[in-house]
């Protein structure tokens, strides 16, 4: 399922699609397909990095996403 995090990847590095409605489901869903990758031996690792960098750094509006969506 490395397409999906290529493809995340490719919508935030555009020059259409930057604005916030765009980040956090993008993040979500890139956060969702690397929590699925259980089965691997080797990339394991790599896995684990990229999921702790993506909680690390926008835990803050993960965090401000669902109090919204949870509040209302």
């Amino acid at each position: 399922c490395w397409v999906c995090l290529v493809l995340g990847l490719d919508i935030l590095q555009g020059d259409n699609h930057v604005c916030l409605g765009y980040l956090l489901p993008t993040l979500t869903a890139i956060n969702k397909s690397l929590k699925s990758m259980t089965n691997l031996n080797y990339c394991m690792p790599l896995v684990n990095v990229l999921n702790k960098g993506i909680e690390k750094r926008y835990l803050m509006f993960i965090t401000i996403l669902f109090k919204t969506i949870w509040t209302n």
